[in-house]
């Protein structure tokens, strides 16, 4: 298998491997707290960061080897209950600087190498489904990468993960079913669909829907297949909420889009704080596998 020469330096390797081993030096550095879980919020921070415990936090722009897309992020740890974490805003959808797919999910490796075994992403998408209305959450059971991403391209001689990953544990059976029970127990219905990954930035055209809903798609949502990509070859497990904020390929109305994504946060947030046990668990156990492998 060729390697792209552009990603690929015979005396140090990949950028993306420099990069992980220089930012995770840097934290490791200055003694920053492992995680079991990266906790990615598409839909804004919100209160999560507040609600933590044994909070420290980083401007990601002050560590050696972070890409671009992630830059003007900040990278915070804490915990909440059992689980350690590692709490981020996904800015990367903002980055119009160009660059290798591989960085819009830099922080999957990072978070990895740290000692993350699960990743916990929050994004906002819009339905595709009758069955789930705008206003809704859905959590993702599997994904169709629709978005053409070269994410692992020119990464076959990483040492982050192997050339070609299995794909068929990514979305954690156990944490999808935790997340619908506990949604069921607060009164908030939590519907399990399949995610069409979408590129963006801009909305879909209506054929373009229908095309979706044929290849089995339930809600679309943006600039979520790099992270998955990120996630799968990092060897993370993952849990996936979309905040179902309008409906794919119908006329659409800005205001009360956002309108629907700000009124979920709470909730959203609520959700997966009430998962941070079950997380916890999984992150242990995919770890215990990990030693063992």
């Amino acid at each position: 298998m060729l390697v792209n020469s552009t990603d690929q330096d015979k005396r140090g390797g990949n950028p993306l491997d420099r990069g992980v081993r220089s930012a995770f030096k840097a934290l490791d550095d200055a003694s920053f707290p492992a995680p079991a879980a990266l906790v990615v919020m598409g839909t804004g921070l919100g209160l999560l960061a507040e609600r933590l415990e044994d909070v420290v936090d980083v401007e990601l722009a002050t560590i050696d080897g972070v890409p671009a897309p992630w830059s003007r992020a900040q990278l915070v740890a804490g915990r909440f209950g059992d689980l350690h974490l590692w709490l981020l805003e996904d800015l990367s959808l903002g980055d119009t600087q160009g660059g290798s797919d591989w960085q819009r999910a830099f922080p999957c490796w990072l978070a990895a190498r740290a000692g993350a075994r699960v990743l916990v992403l929050a994004t906002a998408g819009a339905s595709l489904a009758e069955r789930i209305a705008p206003g809704a959450l859905a959590v993702v059971t599997d994904h169709i990468d629709l978005g053409g991403t070269g994410t692992l391209r020119g990464l076959g001689a990483s040492e982050l993960g192997p050339l070609f990953p299995d794909q068929t544990r990514l979305h954690v059976e156990s944490l999808r079913h935790e997340a619908v029970a506990l949604g069921s127990e607060v009164g908030i219905d939590v519907h399990p669909a399949v995610a069409a990954c979408v590129p963006g930035p801009h909305l879909e055209t209506p054929a373009e829907a229908r095309y979706w809903r044929v290849a089995g798609a339930d809600v679309s949502v943006q600039g979520l297949g790099h992270l998955l990509a990120g996630a799968v070859h990092a060897g993370l497990g993952a849990v996936v909420f979309c905040a179902v904020s309008g409906r794919s390929g119908h006329a659409a109305d800005l205001r009360r889009i956002l309108e629907h994504a700000e009124k979920q946060a709470p909730a959203l947030e609520d959700l997966i704080l009430r998962m941070a046990g079950p997380i916890a668990e999984v992150a242990a156990s995919l770890a215990d596998e990990a030693e063992l492998a």
